[in-house]
């Protein structure tokens, strides 16, 4: 029988495979994957939403599965990136997008939207803009006391790389029960970190 290498080290030789560019974000998801399969039993709830500190030092505001297409939003701070990022992991088998840039829409029913343009890291896809970033959690913000709790992050699922797009729009959806003062407090927590 082998030796099978801890998940941290499996996440640390994919990302050191990654172009020097994307590293930095690369490491961040890094970390969220590990919280997801290590610690969501020990986050402190916010009604869907779950804050967590690794032992590395990062605090994070996660929402582990959507419940359309189980892909996980997570909002992130470390001591390293000294700002917060924002991250979608769609599940493996539905994302197959080469792009650098993904157009990404927040929806919330039919007509409150958001568009913006999110990272595309292959495997996930990010917003590290610090006005992007404070755009969606306002935006966020705004439904998350409503009767209709729920958005949706829609999203190009596959793209070749060639030139040719193919029909495939990802939408991961999520509750937006105790965001808002899961986030409020993630960000105390992101600033005693700075």
């Amino acid at each position: 029988m082998t030796d099978t290498p801890p998940i941290a080290t499996v996440v640390k030789r994919s990302i050191d495979k990654r172009p020097c560019a994307v590293r930095g974000v690369a490491m961040l998801v890094g970390v969220i994957v590990l919280a997801i399969i290590a610690a969501p039993a020990d986050a402190e709830m916010y009604g869907d939403w779950g804050l967590d500190m690794t032992e590395r030092g990062s605090v994070m505001l996660i929402r582990h599965a959507g419940f359309i297409n189980e892909g996980t939003v997570a909002f992130i701070c470390t001591k390293r990136q000294r700002a917060v990022a924002v991250s979608i992991i769609p599940p493996k088998e539905l994302y197959a997008n080469s792009q650098k840039t993904v157009k990404v829409v927040a929806t919330h029913g039919e007509d409150d939207s958001l568009l913006q343009e999110w990272g595309n890291a292959y495997e996930y896809i990010f917003q590290n803009d610090p006005e992007a970033v404070s755009e969606l959690v306002n935006w966020l913000k705004t439904f998350a006391a409503g009767v209709n709790e729920n958005v949706g992050f829609m999203f190009s699922a596959a793209f070749d790389g060639e030139g040719a797009r193919h029909d495939g729009v990802l939408l991961i959806q999520v509750r937006l029960k105790g965001f808002a003062q899961g986030y409020d407090e993630f960000d105390r927590q992101c600033a005693k970190l700075q």
